[in-house]
């Protein structure tokens, strides 16, 4: 979800307008990466990976404000080490179903579990919890 994914750098003045877009943003990126991920995960495994690899570059132009659009249509992994960027990438679009969870279905998990001092991390679906007592 565009509201939790902190590598979307937006100045401060443009964020009104995008709170008030992100639900049409939102359904817009996921539709793509359904389509994306409908071809992707019938590619055999060895090409997706070195399909992942072109991911490498565009990690440094996604930064640049004016790749914003293209960011929201392909979703590759921002991470810095090359290693991870391919990993993750291919990790979202090697699955045929992708099973997802909302930050309250994972938060309950965690309730259930007593775990406490749980957290919404800055990062796209990201929760850490403690064991009571630790």
């Amino acid at each position: 979800m565009l509201s939790f994914d902190v590598t979307f750098r937006i100045l401060s003045q443009r964020g009104g307008l995008l709170r008030r877009m992100a639900p049409l943003l939102d359904w817009t990126m996921e539709t793509c990466r359904s389509v994306e991920r409908a071809f992707t995960a019938r590619l055999p495994s060895r090409w997706l990976y070195e399909l992942c690899h072109a991911t490498i570059p565009l990690y440094y132009f996604y930064w640049i404000p004016i790749f914003l659009p293209r960011r929201m249509v392909t979703k590759i992994a921002m991470d810095p080490d090359p290693e991870w960027c391919v990993l993750d990438t291919f990790d979202w679009y090697s699955h045929r179903y992708p099973w997802k969870h909302t930050y309250p279905e994972v938060r309950a998990w965690f309730e259930e579990t007593g775990l406490e001092d749980i957290a919404i991390l800055p990062r796209p679906v990201a929760v850490r919890g403690r064991k009571r007592g630790e």
